[in-house]
């Protein structure tokens, strides 16, 4: 099973909590100015950034999977830059 984790860049945090929250997703914890997750059948992440940060008004896609190499290699197949990082709990 994939998940899959849009990370919105904004200089408007507040603007995304409530349209998350609208939604129907929950606060995973209580969101930040800076960081923010919400879930539902899926997961939001909010980060906040400066005005002037190149990363502004972009979204990343993260895919949690299970089988890393596969993902990596679908993606890759169909013309995405793509990189695996395992993280450990």
């Amino acid at each position: 099973m994939i998940t899959v984790q849009p990370i919105v860049y904004t200089t408007d945090t507040g603007a995304w909590h409530t349209l998350a929250t609208d939604l129907g997703l929950t606060a995973a914890f209580p969101p930040g100015d800076v960081w923010a997750e919400f879930d539902g059948q899926g997961v939001l992440a909010v980060h906040g950034v400066d005005p002037d940060d190149p990363h502004r008004d972009r979204t990343d896609l993260h895919l949690l999977a299970e089988d890393l190499g596969a993902a990596e290699a679908a993606l890759t197949a169909a013309g995405f830059d793509a990189s695996a990082i395992l993280l450990a709990w």
